[in-house]
């Protein structure tokens, strides 16, 4: 949901706001959220005044200032060249003068020729002009025909400078200089969550949460993620909408119940032949299959065609890795990164093995590593006591070697960028366990000076290193 509405928050239509606990919230939707929407706001705000007006205004100022000072140059340098011709004509005539008193004889035959040289002067200096042709109308006319032209392509004609430049001034040193937005979320922050037009919230929220913000209807409920959703949670955001949208993919991860199984189990074992028990098996299995099926699935099967479409068309994964999932969608989907050709998602890597065989290579993008046996002996998982995750101490190594590899890879191709690279785990101890043999990776590269065993993992947005699990046959003594 978080997802979706980083996405759409940019839409100037949209006004979000992201409601619920703020420990739950991913950090990509953090400015919509109660404590920073405003400030969010004002600045967007401020950001738009300044886009659309105030910077096409000041623009247009220079513009013109800079054509004022070409038309000023223009003049001066026309009015300096009429000077210079009609001062060289001068010269030239009293020149001929001269010479013309001193020769009787040729006077006739020099005024003619004298003539036919004129001629030719007014006409070099009639193309000469049609450089600097005089403009009909003041010069103040023509910066400001030259201001409406620029005012008409760059803001609004409906808002007038004039009327609007203090106010939009005035507003982007306001929001500038509110120090804190206490008082601003204390005046107005209920006045800005009613009319935004656009709530997220998880379907688990308490429903107080919505209607102290003054949401108890909404036109359209959008649920996202529906598949992982058990029953009761999407009953609520069922009734809150005059229409609903479910979204989700029945393919992926049902809802869980184990962690709770065994503790109702025990409740209903300890009841048992009990005529008056709170809790039967029959009860039981009914509320298993309640809360453990998807009733997405169920709905999504049984409904009309008219009324659900499937998107088949994927953006995130590179072919190989698609053709993977494609076992699971009866190879329904599609690639839809065709048109930006193969290097958008490609990780151009070529690292070889410890044998110094090839391991990957550009090529290919999918990759299975088999990690149940390590010099010839079976490599089974481990537990701490007390825990009910797992960790593989074997794999851990592996994946800590592998982004040695891939950083010293990135590093000799100098791609003048960075490249993020995830590390999933479906254990929790298993996580803790590859960040802590990564932290020490660390401080013995600072301390003994050894090369550096990649990035800390975590999660990130680029390629994905995915380790589902170790095998679990027995569990290992403790070291």
């Amino acid at each position: 949901m978080d997802n979706a509405l980083d996405r759409i928050v940019s839409d100037p239509r949209v006004r979000a706001i992201r409601l619920g606990n703020a420990n739950k919230i991913d950090a990509s939707v953090s400015d919509i959220t109660e404590d920073h929407v405003l400030e969010t706001f004002y600045h967007s705000l401020a950001e738009f005044v300044n886009r659309s007006y105030l910077k096409p205004w000041h623009e247009s100022e220079q513009i013109l200032e800079e054509t004022k000072k070409d038309q000023e140059a223009a003049g001066k340098a026309r009015e300096t060249l009429l000077k210079q011709e009609i001062q060289r004509k001068k010269e030239s005539i009293a020149r001929e003068k001269e010479r013309l008193l001193a020769e009787e004889e040729e006077l006739q035959e020099r005024l003619k020729a004298q003539e036919r040289e004129k001629e030719e002067q007014e006409a070099a200096i009639s193309a000469m002009l049609a450089h600097y042709p005089e403009y009909k109308g003041s010069l103040e006319q023509r910066i400001q025909e030259k201001n409406r032209r620029l005012l008409g392509g760059a803001a609004n004609p409906k808002v007038k400078r004039e009327d609007w430049e203090e106010i939009f001034e005035g507003l982007t040193q306001w929001v500038e200089e509110i120090p804190d937005y206490a008082q601003e979320r204390e005046i107005y922050l209920k006045d800005f969550i009613n009319g935004c037009n656009v709530v997220g919230v998880s379907c688990t929220e308490n429903g107080r949460t919505l209607i102290e913000n003054g949401f108890d209807q909404f036109d359209v409920a959008i649920i996202d993620e529906v598949s992982k959703a058990t029953p009761p949670e999407l009953l609520i955001p069922m009734l809150r909408g005059k229409r609903v949208v479910l979204v989700g993919d029945h393919r992926q991860l049902p809802p869980l119940f184990n962690e709770h199984e065994t503790s109702y189990l025990e409740a209903v074992q300890q009841y048992e032949g009990d005529e008056e028990a709170p809790l039967t098996m029959e009860d039981f299995n009914k509320y298993k299959d309640m809360v453990t099926s998807s009733l997405f699935e169920r709905y999504f099967n049984q409904a009309d065609p008219s009324i659900k479409e499937t998107l088949a068309i994927q953006y995130r994964m590179h072919p190989d890795i698609m053709e993977i999932i494609n076992l699971f969608y009866g190879g329904q989907l599609q690639d839809g990164n065709q048109d930006r050709g193969e290097a958008a998602k490609s990780h151009g890597l070529r690292i070889d093995s410890v044998e110094g065989t090839p391991m990957i290579v550009p090529e290919r993008h999918a990759y299975w590593f088999d990690s149940s046996e390590l010099l010839g002996k079976m490599v089974l998982e481990q537990r701490r006591e007390g825990s009910s995750s797992a960790e593989n101490l074997a794999e851990a190594q592996m994946i800590l070697e592998l982004l040695r590899k891939v950083e010293l890879a990135y590093r000799e191709m100098n791609l003048g960028r960075k490249v993020t690279v995830g590390v999933i785990s479906f254990y929790f101890d298993q996580v803790a366990l590859i960040r802590r043999a990564s932290a020490l990776r660390e401080l013995l590269r600072r301390r003994c000076g050894c090369e550096h065993g990649g990035p800390v993992p975590g999660k990130g947005k680029g390629d994905y290193l995915c380790e589902p699990g170790a095998k679990r046959k027995k569990r290992l003594p403790q070291a």
